[in-house]
């Protein structure tokens, strides 16, 4: 799924995020309002305002619910790298 796309992390109403794109291989888990629990796999593209986000407090979140697999791009160092 693609963003804007809510994931409650812990099927409980407590925390919601929104990552870039997500994989959800358990259609059970999805519902008119999101995802209902920790997708497979997650992606999130950092720029340079959402960096503290993306990569201390979502990864947190992300490690605590049990995700299996996470990737986060930084789109600002890759942008440097084709200058």
């Amino acid at each position: 799924m693609l963003a804007p796309f809510v994931v409650n992390l812990t099927a409980d109403d407590k925390k919601w995020v929104e990552p870039d794109i997500c994989v959800i291989c358990d259609r059970d888990k999805l519902s008119d309002r999101g995802c209902e629990g920790a997708p497979d796999f997650i992606i999130e593209v950092v720029s340079p305002g959402s960096r503290r986000m993306d990569y201390a407090v979502k990864m947190n979140l992300y490690i605590t619910a049990g995700i299996y697999g996470s990737l986060s791009i930084n789109m600002a160092s890759l942008l440097q790298e084709q200058e």
